[in-house]
């Protein structure tokens, strides 16, 4: 019961993760004590810190799959995946607003 108990909480971190990094990245309105006008350029941020994020768990939990199979003998350790999503969106979560293309978004979850 830990091992799916884990799992959900895994899953937790794929949804909420994006979402926290991206509300980071939100700006203040130009002027204070107007309603909640958001500029273009923090949505684009708040996009880019999203999309960033999630590549980067893509990168880290793919690239676990590989090497856990691999390093398993053909088995998977769910422990393996856990620990990679977690790096991956924290290998992300302090430069997620950097202007990187797709695939350095990648590979930084790769690295994790």
């Amino acid at each position: 019961i830990n091992d799916v108990c884990s799992m959900i909480g895994t899953l937790f971190l794929w949804i909420y993760w994006p979402s926290f990094n991206g509300a980071l990245a939100s700006q203040p309105p130009a002027v204070p004590g107007t309603p909640d006008d958001v500029s273009p350029a923090a949505r684009s941020l708040q996009f880019l810190c999203v999309v960033n994020t999630m590549l980067s768990l893509l990168g880290a939990t793919v690239s676990t799959f590989a090497v856990s199979h691999v390093v398993g003998k053909g088995r998977m350790n769910m422990v393996h995946i856990q620990n990679s999503t977690l790096a991956g969106g924290v290998a992300m979560g302090a430069a997620c607003s950097l202007r990187m293309t797709p695939g350095g978004s990648v590979v930084t979850g790769m690295a994790a």
